[in-house]
């Protein structure tokens, strides 16, 4: 295992070079947090979190996007309105939250690797899903940079 390590290591921050990083405008009309258009639902999902930060945690928007998002990182993701499911995986293992997204609604989730049990098959990482409030998730938020989905 301790030989994988590395090339692991070297993969994930590979991976990372896939972002394709927001245009600076875009970024800072995203940091305005303003509500969509009345036909839309809007969802922010930021990387929280150091542990582990050379690797890029897989997150996924039920029918609609799909990101490596590396630390200190956001996404925003506009959606037809409806039931939706926020997904994230490292080494395998996924973690995952629903929500109902109505049309001119935000709703926010964080996603971090956090340590699990040491000499598991994981490696002891774990990825996590959580719903936060807005007023924090938009201060944590504002200290990221934004990455567009592939």
């Amino acid at each position: 295992m301790r030989r994988l390590l590395p090339l692991l290591m070297l993969l994930a921050v590979g991976a990372c070079d896939q972002v394709i990083w927001s245009r600076p405008l875009d970024e800072e009309r995203a940091k305005r947090f303003e509500p969509p258009t009345t036909n839309v639902g809007v969802l922010y999902i930021y990387r929280h979190g150091q542990t582990a930060r050379n690797w890029a945690i897989g997150v996924s928007v039920t029918g609609t996007t799909r990101i490596e998002l590396p630390a200190d990182t956001f996404m925003r993701v506009e959606m037809t309105p409806g039931l939706t499911e926020v997904r994230c995986s490292t080494w395998g293992l996924t973690d995952r939250r629903q929500a109902e997204v109505a049309a001119g609604q935000i709703r926010y989730f964080e996603v971090a690797i956090r340590p699990g049990i040491p000499g598991d098959f994981t490696g002891g990482l774990y990825c996590l899903v959580s719903e936060v409030e807005a007023e924090q998730a938009q201060t944590m938020i504002r200290l990221k940079r934004r990455v567009e989905p592939l």
